[in-house]
């Protein structure tokens, strides 16, 4: 679990109780009862904050010198604090100075990805909260994960199963083979009926959503059942279902606690291994360059905040679903149109030009093609058929990438509309003209 908060604070202060044993022997104290926090920059990019500790009969946890970018910086970044593994809490506070901006941030407007599955996925053996691979996982994916790993538990429970099915997510993934190993109480045959039937289950209640089946790292006659529990799902016609294999997750020895829980060395490959796999299933492909690797942005939140637009782009699509597209930076954005912008340079142009035509703005004043990339992987185009999307981008990249990446993030951001608005004709502008970049800027 974690706490989701907007903050300008140099200095954070947490402290609170917990209801059981602080440390496991093979687990310490500040993966099972301690928190973690992280903050992204300007830049989408996600920061790890140092911290002094104590454990008592009441945990405190002191993270000072932030270091972000002041002049982005005055009306907060966004964090996630990360709540204890295993132990319970009883009350905890967040601390600020007095001056300070604090404010709660409500909950992602995104579908999430619900993860199914044991102690592994409920965090063991990680050394702090943030290390947890389900953890790491969302920071890549930039996407809700809702954690349903249950320690000596998550057996492909019916009722659990149930359950699961009744969120409306993004992705489902059943990695409950680790807690399956066949005893005098449970066979092969009675775990492979329980993955089919988990499956038709939520398959019956929720028929698009894509299911990641998962192996398990260590029984080879566990992962066999489930190839072949994956290969009779896939025979009976049920489509949008993955399986993650073992071989994927490219384990060693030093992988591991115990033998089975995950080090934070284990955990990295599991949240690789996934983050690969389940971008092959969202088709949310990434490169090398920073121009193809999605992440959101807020450069200046003295004029708009980035994800309060991306939020009523979403409840505009779905309310009234635009004809055509303009995407752009703040050229487009402080045009005109919907969303209404607080800086409208054009309007009176905009509305003349092009109100008949059903045209949305879904231009964000200093946007990258990555952050675009973002976007569009995160619901904009989705659930609508636009006739065009018309794009006019880069401008903001030419100061920091070569003509080959701003060339190489436009094609994957191409390639990404394609695949979410196959119908719609693409129109692409040439950047603009900008001072002292002009060479630059010809031979885009």
């Amino acid at each position: 679990m974690l706490i989701r908060f907007k903050s300008n604070a140099e200095i954070i202060k947490v402290r609170y109780t917990v209801k059981e044993k602080l440390a496991f022997p093979h687990m310490p104290a500040t993966g099972v009862s301690g928190v973690d926090l992280y903050v992204k920059n300007c830049d989408g990019k996600w920061l790890w904050n140092t911290e002094h500790y104590s454990f008592g009969d009441t945990i405190k946890y002191h993270f000072k010198n932030i270091a972000l970018e002041k002049e982005f910086y005055g009306k907060g970044g966004e964090y996630h604090l990360y709540l204890p593994l295993y132990n319970q809490i009883e009350w905890l506070e967040i601390g600020t100075p007095k001056d300070a901006i604090f404010e709660p941030l409500p909950l992602r407007k995104d579908k999430p990805v619900v993860v199914y599955g044991t102690s592994i996925a409920q965090g063991a053996c990680a050394s702090r909260p943030g290390m947890a691979w389900t953890s790491i996982l969302e920071r890549k994916i930039d996407r809700p994960i809702i954690n349903l790993g249950f320690s000596g538990n998550g057996m492909l429970e019916e009722e659990i199963i149930n359950l699961l099915a009744e969120i409306d997510a993004k992705l489902y993934v059943l990695d409950c083979l680790p807690n399956l190993i066949p005893n005098e109480n449970l066979t092969l045959e009675e775990v492979h009926q329980r993955i089919i039937s988990s499956v038709e289950k939520i398959r019956k209640k929720r028929p698009t959503t894509p299911i990641l089946l998962v192996e398990h790292a260590g029984t080879a006659s566990l992962n066999k059942t489930t190839q072949e529990a994956f290969a009779q799902l896939k025979d009976a016609g049920i489509s949008d279902i993955y399986l993650l294999s073992k071989p994927e997750f490219e384990f060693d020895l030093n992988c591991f606690v115990d033998g089975s829980h995950p080090s934070d060395y284990g955990m990295i490959k599991y949240a690789l291994a996934y983050e690969k796999s389940i971008r092959n299933i969202l088709h949310e492909p990434v490169g090398i360059f920073s121009t193809t690797k999605p992440v959101t942005q807020f450069r200046d939140k003295r004029v708009y905040d980035w994800e309060e637009r991306h939020n009523e782009l979403l409840k505009l699509n779905k309310e009234n679903p635009p004809d055509i597209c303009f995407i752009g930076n703040s050229i487009t954005h402080f045009w005109g149109g919907n969303p209404i912008a607080s800086i409208r340079d054009g309007e009176d142009s905009w509305n003349s030009n092009f109100e008949e035509f059903g045209i949305r703005n879904f231009g964000y004043g200093w946007d990258r093609v990555e952050n675009v990339l973002w976007r569009v992987y995160h619901g904009e185009l989705d659930g609508y058929s636009a006739k065009q999307v018309v794009i006019m981008l880069g401008t903001n990249n030419i100061e920091i990438n070569t003509n080959k990446e701003i060339i190489d993030g436009l094609k994957l951001l191409v390639e990404a509309i394609k695949h979410r608005q196959p119908h719609a004709k693409i129109l692409m502008v040439g950047i603009l003209p900008r001072k002292l970049k002009e060479e630059h800027v010809h031979k885009l």
